[in-house]
């Protein structure tokens, strides 16, 4: 493959609008390969020829917020793709890789292929777009997308078309769903503020990083007794705790006093939270209890007016 190294620095104009971004340079990674089909092995050699590159400069490599970008170029561009399966290889091959992307202050991969999803006469060729990153250090989230025009036809922008089980089951972080293709990437990550001060104030998570942690865990005990029983595909589904007035609106203590409150299972964004205290019904598939026990998860978001 073909390793391109850019060292870039925020714009004044970037820094400006955003004052809590980290100032400091950042590496752009850049790798492309032309082959002829996408494979397990044609992207870990890839990854691996980049992050080489990477450890040659490594005296000149800032500490954090660098990041990768994996262009795979078919000639014929009508390889059929199962976006699952690429999502399991990457985060496979990412997740062996792991010690390695976090040394070398590598905040995200990103990778690319032009490719069809079925082998028919309906079926046109599209860019596949997988963005993994791992903002807690402990789990890994990934969101796949496909580059299409918007509603008006003008301009080409990012959709969804699924992730990781880390991004689908818990609130997660927020998407370049809806983003024009060409949006700068941004200086900072969502809730990259709270997860500084989260850390800072009491050596803890972030209070929305905490189902992950669960689901990983439940994996893990899954990945030990494999032989035991056939792993669920989704072992955690969650929904949001919210207390809400029966008439609507804003709600004061007199509210709960006189019994006009209500809990809400809903399913909202990370981060919508108006109060200090957030919570989770949560319904996990234990070895113990494949077909899942329900527990409720309460944590006090130390950043909440912080």
């Amino acid at each position: 493959g073909q390793i391109y190294l850019y060292k870039a620095s925020p714009k004044a104009s970037a820094l400006a609008q955003d004052k809590k971004a980290n100032k400091a340079p950042r590496i752009f990674a850049r790798a492309v390969s032309f082959i002829n089909d996408f494979s397990a092995g044609s992207f870990e050699q890839l990854l691996i020829e980049t992050y080489n590159a990477l450890d040659s400069i490594k005296t000149a490599v800032p500490p954090g917020d660098n990041h990768v970008f994996i262009n795979i170029v078919s000639a014929s561009q009508s390889t059929i793709i199962d976006p699952v399966d690429v999502e399991q290889v990457v985060a496979s091959i990412l997740k062996r890789h792991s010690e390695r992307t976090s040394r070398l202050g590598i905040a995200e991969v990103e990778a690319k292929a032009v490719c069809k999803l079925a082998d028919d006469g309906d079926s046109h060729p599209i860019s596949l777009r997988l963005v993994a990153s791992n903002p807690t250090g402990f789990v890994q989230v990934m969101n796949t997308y496909v580059e299409a025009a918007d509603e008006t036809g003008s301009k080409r922008v990012f959709k969804s078309i699924g992730g990781t089980k880390a991004s689908m089951a818990g609130s997660g972080d927020s998407s370049w769903e809806g983003l024009d293709i060409t949006t700068p990437y941004p200086l900072t990550r969502p809730f990259d503020a709270q997860r500084k001060a989260a850390l800072r104030s009491s050596d803890t998570l972030y209070g929305y990083d905490l189902p992950a942690l669960f689901e990983a865990a439940v994996e893990n005990q899954w990945a030990g007794v494999s032989s035991s029983g056939t792993q669920p595909t989704m072992v955690m589904f969650t929904a949001e705790l919210v207390v809400r007035k029966k008439s609507g609106g804003s709600w004061t203590m007199r509210d709960y006093m006189d019994g006009d409150l209500e809990l809400v299972e809903t399913q909202r964004k990370a981060g919508k939270n108006d109060v200090g205290m957030i919570a989770w019904l949560m319904t996990l598939k234990t070895v113990e209890c494949p077909t899942g026990r329900q527990i409720v998860l309460i944590a006090n978001d130390i950043t909440f007016k912080a």
